[in-house]
């Protein structure tokens, strides 16, 4: 006797959720914003497009909605270009000579490398080494040679590695220098300047190639913004940046000053919203000893502001010129379907696109199919808001609730009926 009316009920609630919460669909008029793609367009040929920033502002959840339409209303297939991934490879090699000497009365310790080489194979490329040594709170020298018979040698480079436990952590243990391939290298780490006479070990050294670096990234220009008193800190320089946009990736930002010796850690945080809380978005440190410079600081930030904070303790404030933003820049390689179409993004809840691009595209036009322009962005006059807007989640608890309220009123007359049937 329930069963019918149980049944009526579920259909009806569900139909109601639905008129609600509306459902997300991969079509024209789902989507926000749209801009158009321009040039020439063959169909079926291979084409480049560089993402603008204004993608990632408008996007709920770049990159899985966004989409090419053409006027047909037909989808193209597309894919994000994978950025090349520049991972270290480690080079065998044999430590053939481990003393200590002195160069000008300055004493030192002397590592004589023999880098392994496969029988009959080409010479391996280096071109840093990792370095880790004994105690802390130390800043010392260090020299890099190389050589083919180690009867004479060739300098390479000059770093320092540095450790520094107060008043905050700072540590550089890689000693970069022009590209290599001799067999034999020499490295010098001098005593620390502050304590001559020290004798420390090497725990660890590694001999590196990083492959070939990806290209250069994009510069983001950015507005240098006020500083508010309640981001200001004590012992710091603080500047903040304004990208422009919401969800903007920045990958690394230079810190621009003179050449005068100095070493500062820095921390960065981001933000999308002015009262939203400040978020870590990337550490590290810059140094001037010598010609021995850092100036970079990588980051992980999909952010539209920037918090840079420079400890300077109890050092004198460094005069910072200018700061320099980089993302990797973002391209989308499509396959197009007729002349003309536009790139549509911005939609609420909708699952990454699904094309048989990547296994189909020849090698050769990832890094070198022809680049299409992209106009400026618009509303999308073919708009048309799914579900019921601000009011929607409002709506669908509301529903949920009397939804709930329902289930146990009919789960409480099931049990009276049973026990009324009782004898």
């Amino acid at each position: 006797m329930i069963k019918r009316p149980c049944f009526r009920f579920y259909w009806i609630t569900g139909l109601w959720l639905l008129s609600l919460l509306g459902v997300g669909a991969a079509t024209p008029d789902s989507f926000t914003w749209r801009l158009p793609i321009e040039g020439t367009i063959e169909t079926g040929a291979w084409y480049r497009v560089a993402v603008p920033a204004a993608v990632y502002a408008g996007s709920h959840r770049y990159p899985n909605d966004i989409r090419i339409f053409d006027a047909e209303g037909r989808s193209w297939p597309f894919m994000r270009i994978p950025r090349p991934v520049s991972k270290a490879q480690v080079r065998a090699h044999t430590i053939v000579n481990q003393a200590w000497t002195e160069q000008a009365g300055l004493p030192y310790l002397r590592m004589d490398l023999h880098l392994d080489h496969p029988p009959a194979a080409a010479r391996r490329r280096h071109h840093e080494i990792v370095i880790e040594t004994s105690d802390h709170n130390f800043i010392r020298r260090v020299d890099i040679l190389g050589s083919e018979d180690t009867r004479s040698w060739a300098h390479l480079g000059a770093g320092y590695l540095i450790d520094s436990q107060r008043p905050r952590r700072m540590q550089e243990q890689i000693i970069h220098y022009p590209l290599s391939d001799y067999p034999y290298l020499q490295v010098r780490i001098f005593a620390n300047a502050r304590n001559m006479h020290e004798r420390f070990t090497v725990r660890h050294i590694q001999v590196r190639y990083r492959g070939d670096k990806p290209e250069p990234g994009r510069v983001v220009p950015h507005e240098r913004l006020p500083v508010s008193p309640r981001d200001h800190e004590d012992g710091a320089q603080v500047f903040v940046l304004d990208l422009g946009y919401e969800q903007h990736p920045a990958h690394q930002l230079r810190i621009d000053r003179p050449a005068t010796d100095h070493v500062r850690r820095v921390v960065v945080y981001g933000r999308n919203q002015v009262n939203e809380s400040w978020r870590m978005v990337g550490s590290g440190h810059i140094l001037q000893i010598g010609d021995h410079r850092r100036d970079v600081i990588q980051l992980n930030s999909r952010n539209r502001y920037l918090k840079c904070v420079l400890y300077d303790f109890d050092d004198p404030p460094l005069e910072v010129v200018g700061f320099a933003v980089t993302t990797h820049a973002d391209f989308l390689l499509l396959n197009p379907l007729g002349a003309s179409a536009y790139l549509y993004f911005g939609h609420p809840d909708i699952a990454a696109p699904r094309f048989d691009i990547d296994e189909r595209r020849p090698e050769s036009v990832t890094d070198h199919a022809p680049l299409l322009a992209v106009g400026a962005v618009e509303a999308n006059p073919l708009y048309r808001r799914a579900g019921l807007g601000p009011l929607g989640p409002v709506l669908a608890t509301l529903a949920i609730a009397l939804t709930s309220l329902l289930v146990i009123a009919v789960i409480v007359r099931m049990m009276k009926q049973q026990l009324n049937a009782r004898p």
